[in-house]
């Protein structure tokens, strides 16, 4: 399981822009996986997410890089 990644882990402190937060369905469109799926991932840690209150958002950068890591490593 990886460690759920929090916003201090953005590589410049910064504010994030609406462009950045992803809901599990534009992951799901960017992945070509079903919603659900995504949504799997995210419980389970394999997707790092960042809860709102009731909402769930992904960070850009951390959706791309844990798709680097699965590229490079083979997957999981």
């Amino acid at each position: 399981m990886r460690p759920q990644l929090s916003l201090d882990d953005l590589d410049e402190p910064r504010g994030l822009t609406r462009a950045e937060l992803m809901t599990a369905t534009e992951v799901a469109d960017l992945v070509g996986v079903p919603v659900s799926t995504v949504r799997e991932w995210g419980r389970n840690g394999t997707l790092p997410r960042v809860k709102l209150g009731r909402h769930v958002r992904f960070i850009r950068s951390h959706v791309v890089q844990v798709i680097l890591d699965a590229e490079q490593g083979g997957g999981e």
